[in-house]
């Protein structure tokens, strides 16, 4: 019996925790990204970049496409103290039969990185990986 992992639950999954909460990118998602990825630094060491609104967009349409695909699972962090976008994390590269995913496409606003937010979100994502799916 080959065992795979349930899709379209993994795409509507939420986790949290006391810090963060994950949950998947939407549209709506626009405002709180706005306000974090026009800094430069951010995309000092990614090939894709977020310099404007067509950029940001484009990297909004993708993550939602991929994740609609089954491709990638992008997700929102949200920072639970404020309630606001903190940046983004994704499982990739995912190969449902053969139950293999990679973490990563993270990236973070510069007031969140050095906080708990980066360790609390790679906590989730992996406690889910490990011992749910």
């Amino acid at each position: 019996m080959i065992v795979t992992w349930d899709m379209q639950a993994m795409r509507n999954v939420v986790l949290e925790n006391d810090v963060v909460k994950l949950r998947r990118i939407t549209l709506n998602d626009k405002a709180g990204f706005a306000k974090i990825a026009y800094e430069p630094e951010t995309w000092q060491h990614f090939v894709s970049v977020v310099n404007n609104e067509r950029d940001l967009d484009n990297m909004l349409e993708e993550a939602i496409r991929d994740n609609l695909s089954g491709t990638r699972l992008a997700f929102a962090i949200i920072d639970r103290a404020s309630g606001e976008v903190a940046g983004s994390t994704s499982y990739g590269n995912l190969f449902p039969k053969e139950r293999k995913l990679e973490i990563g496409w993270s990236w973070l606003g510069s007031q969140y990185r050095g906080t708990k937010i980066n360790r609390a979100t790679k906590a989730l994502l992996l406690e889910y990986a490990f011992d749910t799916l």
